[in-house]
């Protein structure tokens, strides 16, 4: 009897102290599962094709509300302005620009605002806000209206993407402007698609300065 009862108490015992651990863990796995948040479920597309307006979408699983597409503006040149938000610490402004083949000319130029902000309980976030500006003018864009050291500007060149058309990491190369070292977004993937324009405008304009030119010269003669 009391022998029985002694294994019985023992077996108790040795049954208990291996349910509780694997509660535990089911419990942690849960509330785990509950707080993941992968990377690619916030994103940022930016999209500036020849003959289409300037498009960013963000997408956002975490937050749905974020969740939104902006248009570019009319004026010249195009701007387009986004926001989101996600967990993590840091903050900055920080550059990228995307250049024509010629690997000199600015293209397009995005503009990257992180504040670090603090919610309930102590909770530490990021807010972004972003700028995403194109022009055609074959000069390109005038990078010193950023206010960029030659050092900083050197470094944003250095790091500038030649748009192809296909949707490119934007986000990875962006330079903070205060140490010229990458700037730290958290988990946000930001990709951009460029292309330069196709050259059927300028191939019209220069048969039009052709057919006037030979105008001319039938006229003259």
């Amino acid at each position: 009897m009391n022998s029985t009862a002694c294994q019985t108490s023992v077996a108790g015992v040795t049954s208990q102290s291996i349910r509780l651990p694997r509660l535990h863990l089911l419990f942690l796995m849960l509330v785990g599962g509950l707080t993941a948040r992968p990377a690619s479920a916030q994103s940022i597309s930016i999209t500036d094709l020849t003959e289409d307006p300037i498009t960013v979408t963000v997408a956002d699983a975490l937050n749905p509300g974020d969740n939104k597409t902006f248009m570019a503006d009319k004026a010249a040149p195009e701007k387009v302005t986004f926001s989101i938000s996600l967990d993590g610490e840091g903050g900055g402004f920080g550059v990228v620009v995307m250049l024509e083949p010629d690997k000199k000319t600015v293209s397009d130029i995005l503009e990257l605002h992180v504040t670090q902000k603090t919610r309930g309980l102590g909770i530490k976030y990021l807010d972004i806000s972003g700028t995403f500006t194109s022009d055609g003018n074959p000069k390109g864009l005038d990078l010193s209206t950023l206010g960029l050291t030659d050092a900083i500007k050197a470094k944003v060149l250095q790091m500038g993407l030649i748009e192809d058309g296909s949707a490119q990491d934007i986000g990875s190369r962006l330079i903070d402007t205060t140490t010229g070292n990458a700037l730290a977004i958290g988990g946000l993937k930001i990709t951009a698609a460029s292309e330069v324009p196709e050259p059927s405008s300028v191939l019209a304009c220069s048969g039009l300065l052709g057919i006037w030119a030979l105008i001319r010269r039938v006229r003259s003669s």
